[in-house]
């Protein structure tokens, strides 16, 4: 059974090998400073090392679910290159590039809704990361002319689809 865990949660599992590896260090670096036995200092600190071990698969897994969520580069669409594709099949609508959704992909919607995006987004401007198309100001131009008031440059989304529905699935 595969357990389902939310992406958009912060890394309670780093925070935890966090503070086993500083306890660890303490009381590994502090053993001889009280006037104490070492035993019981050199085993908590041995505990800590077993503890951060433990942890660590976890932090792991959620460090690079969240790595996957940022996502790649946005892909544009020159005009000449949609009318190319528009011209392949007349009769099917074409919607960009994209997969079929299944539960899984909703339930991650839904988590992220429920959690809020301005808790995930970075403190990074998305547009600075973005870029431009080539010859952009062309593009610009021409757009401005036909579309007043949309933006320059549209990410596609999406799949072929045929007129009565029915798509071939597309497999990454």
């Amino acid at each position: 059974m595969v357990r389902y865990e939310n992406p958009w949660r912060p890394n309670y599992e780093a925070a935890a090998v966090a503070g086993w590896v500083v306890i660890g260090v303490f009381s590994w670096g502090t053993a001889d400073l009280w006037g104490l036995h070492e035993a019981p200092f050199r085993y908590l600190a041995g505990f800590a090392v077993l503890m951060t071990v433990t942890w660590m698969p976890g932090a792991m897994r959620q460090w690079r679910r969240r790595s996957r969520l940022r996502g790649r580069p946005l892909a544009f669409l020159l005009p000449p290159t949609l009318q190319r594709i528009l011209r392949q099949d007349p009769k099917r609508l074409w919607l960009g590039w994209g997969f079929d959704w299944e539960g899984g992909h909703a339930q991650l919607v839904h988590d992220l809704v429920r959690t809020g995006p301005s808790q995930v987004a970075g403190s990074t401007p998305v547009v600075s990361k973005i870029g431009s198309p080539p010859n952009s100001e062309a593009i610009s131009r021409r757009n401005d002319s036909v579309f007043p008031r949309c933006p320059p440059r549209w990410p596609s989304v999406g799949r072929w689809n045929s007129a009565d529905g029915v798509g071939s699935r597309i497999s990454r």
